[in-house]
């Protein structure tokens, strides 16, 4: 899954809207969503397995909705992807908020200046 963000990551570097160090903050981010989710082996609420805190989806999409501005349509699909993965089960509401918190967090300390 982490190849996916980073190559939306990479295409926003292409695009003018990223830098090397905000690439490499997404490649962090999911290094920290990861090892959070191996330390806290939170059980899904669909019962999948036990990698459920924080949402990575939510980590991910944030950072992007951070990286681009909150451009409505990116903060938007940033909401979109975070609500789904409470409604299908994926993760709880605390699993999509802490998500999004570490992607705007980390977006915030990789964005060019910071």
């Amino acid at each position: 899954m982490m190849s996916f963000w980073f190559y939306l990551a990479s295409a926003a570097l292409l695009l003018g809207r990223a830098t090397k160090k905000s690439v490499l903050g997404i490649v962090v981010l999911n290094v920290v969503v990861t090892a959070l989710k191996t330390v806290t082996h939170v059980r899904r609420p669909n019962g999948f397995d036990y990698m459920s805190f924080p949402s990575g989806h939510a980590a991910n999409a944030w950072y992007l909705a951070t990286l681009w501005g909150f451009n409505p349509f990116v903060t938007t699909w940033a909401v979109f992807v975070s609500v789904m993965r409470v409604v299908e089960r994926w993760h709880s509401p605390l699993d999509v908020v802490v998500g999004a918190l570490l992607g705007v967090f980390a977006a915030k300390n990789f964005l060019p200046g910071a």
